[in-house]
């Protein structure tokens, strides 16, 4: 979203966002699909800058890998990994409400502006 807006577009219009993201292909070492493998890479010195989330620094860091992570001036949204509601666990009905507004147009827009 974030290079959507940069890029002249927005909500409505991703296509500047994936036109960015093209363009910057060529200049990218590994498509990574999990975070495991980023570190891997990281730890083998293959790649010494990335995008990810601000806790793979701080888990590197304590393992003692010099590692920093950077907010860009734009802005670092807030990615959620998955979420999940646990068979049996109290509380139950909260649990679908919570994620029915998270999942909800109105809050995503709110989060995600």
């Amino acid at each position: 979203m974030t290079w959507a807006k940069m890029e002249g577009g927005g909500y409505d219009n991703m296509e500047p966002a994936f036109k960015k993201v093209k363009s910057l292909v060529p200049n990218i070492h590994t498509i990574y699909k999990w975070s495991s493998e980023l570190v891997k890479i990281m730890q083998m010195g293959e790649v010494w800058m990335a995008i990810t989330g601000s806790n793979i620094s701080a888990s590197l860091r304590s393992q003692g890998y010099p590692s920093r992570w950077v907010a860009p001036k734009e802005g670092a949204p807030m990615v959620n990994g998955g979420v999940s509601i646990i068979a049996n666990a109290p509380y139950q009905d909260a649990a679908h409400d919570f994620l029915n507004l998270y999942f909800s147009p109105e809050f995503q827009l709110v989060a995600h502006s």
